[in-house]
């Protein structure tokens, strides 16, 4: 059975991209303050994509949503279950966001 990911596995996934803002505000997720998660990616303090995850943080994430989270993030969906698994870091994420930028793919 493929992988499903839960409320809170996204929610911690989205929490390591935020976390990049308290260390540098010109990197990193910006999420605004309402409970739908939208928000933006900063790199080199330019906005690069917009990012929405309208995902509950209890219950299971389906098949539909969880293409469309790994979609907005600009990751595979092997890339994504490492993201909310803990396999990959905010900074790993980041490192691979400014590769995709630098060789021209986003």
């Amino acid at each position: 059975m493929p992988w499903m990911p839960n409320g809170s596995d996204v929610d911690r996934g989205f929490k390591k991209l935020e976390s990049l803002n308290k260390n540098d505000p010109n990197q990193g997720l910006v999420l605004g303050k309402s409970s739908e998660k939208f928000g933006y990616y900063l790199v080199d303090g330019v906005r690069q994509f917009h990012v929405s995850s309208k995902a509950r943080k209890s219950g299971s994430i389906g098949r539909g949503r969880r293409g469309v989270l790994y979609k907005y993030l600009k990751i595979s969906r092997d890339q994504f279950k490492d993201l909310c698994e803990c396999r990959m870091t905010g900074p790993e994420y980041h490192h691979l966001i400014r590769n995709k930028l630098e060789s021209g793919e986003l």
